[in-house]
């Protein structure tokens, strides 16, 4: 943090993956009023499947009826795996039929493991996949209850993938996770918080499916390859002194220039269903101290 701040008189522009995101380094003092421009971080998302594959919990010996809810990344604290499995067991509870699968490698896998079996969790630890979309788009349910997170890669290829989502509400992930529209949010830190939304969704087929079509149908028009360039040739140019390229790209480009807002409101969306019971919405994001890899970067 410190180093971010004594770096902020040398830099001339500040790029950060969301508005939220934008909002905090300047409420931090990491960069000035005026300075930072918000560019989506590109998703090919040609090459993510949104229909389930078979296979997968064939190899997983994952029966075809059971819920399956999954997680994707490093297994390490930001990624706060431990809510994980203590969301595993509190669903368990009340659906002894789910199944739980944690995709990625990291320094707390050993530590995890042996907290699932302690809870007697069956919860399956892939290691590093190379196919990680493949698995996200086999589950029904994809969590994602970090700590901190810019955006989140993981997050943003589960809702491209058409999966109903439950995120916690740090830094930029409720730019993108509206709940009842494209996914639900509960409190980091709130494993308790999150099964009740796990449940939920799946109490309610009917209304998560909705939920993972608007949030593809948002991912799709927000994370385009060409807002994320049109937004870096807008900012490289300007600060180089040349000519502002041509490009069709318009929502990248004003996009650029408010910050304001990941534009859900421009995706078309289907009717919102009903808000499930006691499941927490976001507070307002920016109490909490980005840590680094919080998704702003520099342009210098």
């Amino acid at each position: 943090m410190l180093l971010e701040r004594l770096m902020r008189p040398f830099t001339d522009e500040f790029l950060a993956v969301a508005p939220r995101v934008a909002r905090q380094a300047v409420e931090y003092r990491l960069a000035r009023p005026g300075r930072v421009s918000v560019a989506p971080s590109a998703v090919e998302l040609s090459d993510l499947p949104f229909e389930p594959d078979g296979s997968v919990r064939r190899e997983f010996a994952i029966p075809p009826t059971a819920p399956l809810i999954g997680t994707v990344g490093r297994i390490m604290y930001q990624k706060a795996p431990l809510d994980f499995v203590r969301m595993a067991a509190l669903v368990a509870e009340r659906r002894p039929d789910a199944r739980f699968i944690m995709v990625g490698d990291g320094p707390m896998t050993g530590e995890v493991r042996a907290a699932a079996e302690r809870a007697g969790i069956d919860l399956i630890l892939t290691g590093f996949r190379d196919d990680a979309p493949r698995i996200t788009c086999a589950c029904d349910v994809f969590v994602m209850p970090s700590l901190y997170e810019g955006l989140g890669r993981a997050l943003t290829e589960a809702l491209a993938s058409a999966r109903p989502v439950v995120a916690s509400a740090v830094n930029g992930v409720p730019d993108l996770v509206r709940p009842g529209e494209t996914g639900l949010l509960a409190e980091p830190g709130d494993p308790e918080a999150v099964a009740r939304c796990v449940l939920w969704l799946l109490d309610h087929p009917v209304e998560a499916k909705r939920m993972g079509r608007q949030g593809r149908a948002a991912a799709v028009e927000v994370f385009k390859p060409e807002h994320m360039c049109a937004v870096l040739d807008d900012t490289y140019s300007r600060l180089l002194g040349l000519p502002a390229p041509a490009s069709g790209d318009l929502a990248g480009e004003e996009l650029s220039r408010t910050g304001a807002t990941l534009d859900l409101a421009s995706v078309a969306m289907e009717p919102q269903p009903a808000q499930p019971d006691r499941v927490l919405r976001a507070r307002p994001v920016g109490r909490r101290r980005p840590r680094h890899g919080g998704g702003a970067g520099r342009a210098t």
